[in-house]
């Protein structure tokens, strides 16, 4: 990156006032909240089951959209409350969890669109009861908010650049973090597991 581009701290605080556009610690205030949202939806998607006792056999029925058709794998109850899955009785409520942290634009491409479609999605709904495959593993993404720096900021968006870590990396990278203001307030536009790709 071109380090003469970027802007300190204390620079980025006084030049916002001047401005009137928000300071780095508002900014911050905003990220914060929404990058813990964010690693807790990556959580539902990846670790939605608790005990895994109650399934959906392999071969079950079931009407999806349009199509009906007989589950591929076993499918279990969507149930851990540690990420409001106890909540998410239907495909409507995992996209409100969802939208809780990202705008819809990038929940569709980034969760819809790879787990929520095609001939084994990961989630279904069945009976009025959520229901996903297996458990699956992912990079978990942890941010140091401190190290936050804007990289633009107009009236409905800002880009930050956080140093994060990805999974079990011995190496922080350089995470680039974009958030929208949306109907409902800020959201993150870019998945936790996209911020370090160009």
């Amino acid at each position: 990156a071109d380090t003469n581009s970027r802007i300190d701290a204390s620079s980025q605080s006084s030049q916002a006032n001047e401005n009137g556009m928000m300071t780095l610690e508002e900014v911050k205030a905003i990220y914060g909240p929404l990058l813990e949202k964010a690693n807790t939806v990556q959580a539902t998607y990846m670790w939605p089951g608790t005990l895994m006792l109650v399934s959906l056999p392999k071969g079950t029925v079931v009407q999806y959209g349009d199509t009906t058709f007989s589950l591929p794998y076993d499918y279990y109850l969507a149930d851990d409350p540690r990420f409001g899955l106890d909540r998410c009785h239907s495909l409507a409520d995992l996209r409100d969890l969802t939208e809780v942290a990202y705008t819809p634009e990038c929940a569709e491409r980034a969760y819809y669109n790879r787990y929520l479609v095609g001939s084994d999605p990961k989630f279904i709904e069945y009976e009025g009861e959520l229901y996903a495959l297996d458990c699956e593993g992912t990079e978990y993404v942890e941010f140091e908010l401190d190290t936050l720096r804007i990289r633009e900021q107009k009236e409905n968006t800002i880009v930050a650049e956080i140093i994060c870590w990805e999974g079990d990396s011995e190496e922080p990278s350089t995470g680039i973090v974009p958030i929208k203001m949306t109907a409902n307030g800020w959201r993150l536009d870019r998945a936790v597991f996209e911020v370090t790709s160009n």
